[in-house]
């Protein structure tokens, strides 16, 4: 008569893998016990096709052998394996996903907490002082730069010069998560002088009245020099940083070039080199012997 594990086989024929899985181990269970002891999983898995190691190895034996009996049987492992071909394995990006939330958690949680150590008022509205930011982020074990996060600063520092938790908190997870490395970097690494962003090389002003993202919006008339690649304002024919003429601009920047060398320059002449205007009764400056005197009075005679 059928046994109550004859009929548990019975109800998994039909599913993927039992055939293989039901094979597998007959052909390792030589004395047809329908047991193994469960040092042989390995090559049982390896018979299978499939790789578990360490950690993951030790798991799935758990799975059919909970008691930790030592022993395999062969419904268990048929059972087992019939289980693992039916659960969706989970791809590396959400596998990825799930773990950077959960650190992403644990950060918020851990900037929340050490932010509480120093703020006035509780939860959301709670706020630190902007000269506190450095020692907020020595606190929580982040190395703190001052040149680093100043414009993180700049901008996170509200008018009463406090720092929001939430907005650090938001801030933090970005920078620690996010594919900047660092202010400075996003920031294009530019000086900030004063109370607005600075200008590039050539002039193109960043407009910050839109928000964060418009401070770094591109003047749509500027155009960066091949040669040194400053950006210069549309203005501007000849780069300044470097002397090269705009493209397609070459015949203004030739015609002026032209009409400023005409206002004077050097010679040589029978008295030396002179330099400065040529006009008549201007004065210039010279280097050699003075001209030869025409002067008929200044000449000397003699005679025998």
């Amino acid at each position: 008569a059928p046994t109550a594990v004859d009929d548990a086989e019975e109800k998994l024929k039909g599913k993927p893998g039992f055939s293989l899985a039901r094979k597998v181990f007959d052909l390792l269970d030589t004395d047809k016990s329908a047991e193994l002891p469960a040092s042989k999983f390995e090559d049982l898995v390896d018979e299978l096709g499939e790789g578990f190691y360490g950690d993951e190895r030790d798991a799935q034996l758990s799975k059919i052998d909970p008691k930790d009996s030592g022993i395999i049987s062969r419904l268990a492992f048929i059972s087992w394996y019939c289980e693992l071909l039916e659960t969706p394995e989970k791809d590396d990006d959400e596998s990825l996903d799930s773990e950077e939330e959960a650190e992403r958690a644990e950060e918020k949680e851990k900037a929340e907490t050490f932010f509480a150590q120093l703020a006035s008022g509780e939860g959301s509205d709670s706020t630190i002082l902007a000269s506190d930011f450095g020692k907020l982020m020595e606190s929580m074990g982040t190395t703190y730069c001052e040149e680093e996060h100043r414009r993180t600063l700049k901008k996170l520092t509200q008018s009463d010069g406090t720092i929001n938790r939430d907005a650090f908190v938001e801030w933090y997870l970005d920078w620690l998560f996010g594919d900047n490395d660092s202010d400075y970097e996003s920031d294009g690494g530019s000086e900030d002088n004063g109370d607005t962003p600075s200008e590039s090389a050539g002039g193109a002003s960043l407009d910050t009245g839109g928000g964060w993202g418009n401070a770094f919006k591109i003047d749509k008339d500027s155009w960066k020099c091949g040669s040194c690649m400053v950006r210069n304002t549309g203005d501007v024919t000849v780069c300044p940083a470097c002397e090269t003429v705009r493209p397609g601009y070459e015949d203004k920047a030739t015609d002026k070039g032209a009409s400023s060398a005409s206002g004077g320059g050097s010679s040589i002449g029978t008295g030396g080199f002179t330099f400065g205007t040529s006009k008549p009764g201007a004065s210039s400056f010279g280097f050699g012997g003075a001209p030869k005197s025409t002067d008929s009075s200044a000449a000397s005679t003699t005679g025998i």
